[in-house]
């Protein structure tokens, strides 16, 4: 009667271990598959973020008589991601506390 007991013990351990062992690839792939996920969601944010830049930097630039087809138009672009970093290193200083 023991060896009996014993025996579908085992198995119910086989199982268990099976079965967790399963969950934990099954988790493995969701991790890997969040991971990817993320990376092309961050990529896509910055090709979005790309592209509204540029179309700001049209509008602006065309506001102020430089049209995209001169060569005037690169040095305005250039001029305006100036600015747009010093206002960045602004915003970076003052959520650390400097002055």
């Amino acid at each position: 009667m023991t060896d009996v007991n014993a025996n579908a013990s085992n198995g119910s351990v086989g199982l268990r271990l099976l079965l967790s062992f399963f969950i934990v690839v099954l988790m493995s792939f969701g991790g890997y598959a969040a991971f990817v996920s993320a990376l092309a969601t961050r990529a896509n944010a910055k090709i979005q973020l790309d592209r509204e830049i540029a179309v700001e930097d049209l509008a602006v630039c065309e506001k102020l008589g430089i049209r995209a087809d001169t060569s005037g138009f690169g040095v305005c672009s250039l001029q305006l991601a100036l600015v747009r970093q010093k206002q960045a290193d602004r915003d970076s200083a003052a959520a650390a506390g400097l002055p």
